[in-house]
């Protein structure tokens, strides 16, 4: 073996660059020089603690049966001397703990709580995972909170908490978080939005406070975190849940200084953009945000429009590259009209648009072409790609055509059309005259065609040479969502429909492509 494989640095970057564990492993077991470095590289990120538990004996942890449906791993016997250096052998070496596994017995792979419990009483002093960066738990349960606390330490820097209900044996560990994990970097809050209260804000920003080198963060705060937020130089991505009446006094200081991409998740109980106005406009200074995302719960008629005209208020419009406004709860009677969407058309450089709101959307071409040419290099435009538009949409052909015409970076495009009785006649303008050769996702959502599928498909097929699976051109597809009765009533016929228009466009493109093929063979090899 050449002398440069016994450098450790040099193995490690051998390791590194093979991505399948199966040829890592082969490597660890080529020779004792090259074990280490290999393991290292093979253990370090975890989807789960399964592994460890399978390189335990068989006579210490149950194996699953291979003919039973479901996956359990149960304590069959005390954990020796022997069994816990095998278990700190490999559990040195794990960088990251992406998730544990289920203890709901109705789930699988079941980890027996036992076995949790067993772990947490190691026969010898310090951590189980001493080089363990960044750990997510899900789905706490107060009885596997004695494991979740062996396994913080200062080493700890991404910390991700998805949590249900937490109580207050849950709250009493994240109160001391920042004693255990000094030196955290980032921290994720995850749990269902709107459900934070005022305690537990209080007690996640305690915490927060002294954390000095945040780079990402996401959890509900009070006015005192947010305040300690301002200067830290390091912070680049915020997710925040307003709670309560929290108010934010205006800083004087250009605040957040490397802050690129802000959330916020407005109150439950508010409807209306109050707190977000109060925590947007605290900052002297405008934004220089590359991404931002609005989040409201109760969305009243006003709430949409009064958010984007805050925006270029609040935010660099020469910075924002991306936008996200989402709205939930199925509201009728509240529509989305360009005149909401206008002051959106300030940032110019915009590159992803997304809007998601249960309101009825009314928009036209001109309303299409006014953000196509406020934003030229948009790349993904997506209008209500959840919901759907709900009205009968009066964008057309032409008005489809044009956007992506006028957009050559397109590439994701989620809109509503009226296809129904478009004819030949009165598309030709546009038949043929420009085509998309570049891969392009595009999504009608709840679109509108008639009968006339041959007319609409020639349409799609000239606009789309390249379109070659049903999955190019989505329709009608809501996962997740029960439709208001008109909307199943329209769901039906027009997702026949627009399967024949579909179909059909494969067709054409199919026998273009046969015929091309034909003229080039003729080309080459003449007779």
């Amino acid at each position: 073996m050449h002398r440069a494989l016994f450098i450790a640095e040099v193995a490690q970057n051998i390791a590194c660059h093979r991505y399948r564990k199966r040829d890592i492993a082969a490597f660890a077991q080529t020779c004792r020089a090259l074990s280490a470095p290999a393991l290292d590289v093979l253990w370090s990120v975890l989807d789960s603690i399964i592994p460890l538990l399978c390189a335990l004996p068989s006579d210490l942890i149950s194996r699953p049966d291979s003919a039973s449906s479901t996956i359990r791993y149960r304590l069959l016997r005390p954990i020796t001397p022997a069994d816990w250096s095998i278990f700190r052998k490999y559990a040195s070496r794990v960088r990251e703990l992406r998730a544990i596994s289920p203890l709901n017995q109705d789930q699988s792979p079941f980890i027996d709580i036992e076995i949790l419990r067993a772990l947490c009483w190691s026969p010898t002093f310090g951590l189980l995972f001493p080089k363990l960066r960044a750990l997510e738990w899900s789905g706490a349960h107060s009885e596997t909170l004695p494991f979740l606390r062996t396994l913080l330490g200062p080493s700890i820097t991404d910390l991700i908490l998805d949590l249900e209900t937490p109580d207050a044996i849950i709250f009493n560990l994240v109160a001391n978080l920042s004693t255990m994990c000094p030196h955290i970097k980032v921290f994720m809050w995850s749990r269902c939005p709107g459900n934070d209260s005022e305690e537990e804000a209080a007690i996640l920003s305690q915490a927060i406070t002294s954390w000095k080198d945040l780079h990402e963060l996401a959890c509900p705060l009070d006015g005192h975190a947010m305040n300690h937020l301002t200067s830290i130089p390091t912070l680049h991505a915020l997710h925040i849940q307003l709670v309560g009446k929290a108010s934010y006094p205006t800083l004087e200081d250009r605040a957040y200084p490397a802050l690129r991409t802000l959330q916020i998740i407005a109150p439950l109980e508010q409807s209306s953009p109050n707190s977000v106005e109060s925590f947007m406009r605290a900052s002297f200074f405008k934004l220089r945000l590359d991404s931002f995302l609005g989040h409201t719960h109760y969305p009243k008629q006003q709430t949409l429009g009064d958010l984007c005209m805050l925006l270029p208020d609040c935010i660099d419009t020469s910075t924002l590259k991306d936008v996200n406004i989402v709205e939930c709860r199925w509201t009728r009677s509240l529509a989305l009209q360009s005149s909401a969407l206008g002051p959106l058309l300030q940032f110019h450089k915009l590159t992803v648009v997304n809007i998601d709101t249960p309101r009825e959307i009314d928009l036209d071409d001109a309303a299409l072409l006014d953000m196509a040419h406020a934003w030229p290099t948009l790349t993904s435009l997506k209008i209500n790609p959840v919901f759907g538009w709900r009205l009968r949409s009066r964008v057309s052909l032409h008005g489809l055509c044009a956007v992506i015409r006028q957009l050559p970076g397109l590439s994701t495009l989620s809109i509503a059309i009226d296809a129904d009785g478009a004819a030949l006649d009165a598309i030709d303008e546009e038949y043929g005259q420009f085509l998309v050769t570049r891969p392009f996702a595009l999504d009608l959502l709840d679109s509108r065609v008639g009968v006339n599928y041959a007319e609409v498909a020639a349409f799609f097929s000239a606009l789309f040479p390249g379109m070659a699976k049903d999955s190019d051109i989505l329709y009608w597809r809501f996962p997740g969502l029960t439709l208001p009765v008109e909307m199943a009533n329209d769901s039906r016929v027009h997702r026949e429909r627009w399967a024949i228009v579909v179909s059909t466009v494969l067709a054409m493109n199919r026998i273009r492509r046969i015929e091309q093929g034909r003229r080039l063979t003729a080309v080459i090899s003449p007779p």
